[in-house]
């Protein structure tokens, strides 16, 4: 099997390493991110967080297909939607 690498440059991850990863006092029941009660869901900030960023940096582009195998409530598919990429 052939592997495409993937290097991040310095703009990527200097732009990773700027974000507040604790979220303090951000409403993460937004949208419908508020419908699922499972204490251990991930706050719908971190994959916007990233996506916004592999967006500006081109690391993903508008009908890219994002891939989340623990789908659970759609944190990670609704934010790819809303950025016109597709979601499985």
């Amino acid at each position: 099997m052939i592997r495409k690498q993937y290097c991040m440059n310095q703009n990527v991850i200097s732009d990773l390493q700027d974000i507040d990863w604790g979220f303090d006092g951000v409403n993460t029941q937004e949208s419908v991110h508020g419908i699922s009660k499972y204490p251990a869901r991930m706050i719908p900030q971190i994959p916007e967080n990233l996506l916004t960023i592999f967006k500006n940096h081109g690391v993903v582009t508008e009908k890219n297909t994002i891939y989340d195998p623990c789908v659970g409530s759609g944190t990670t598919a609704v934010p790819a939607k809303m950025n016109n990429m597709y979601a499985v």
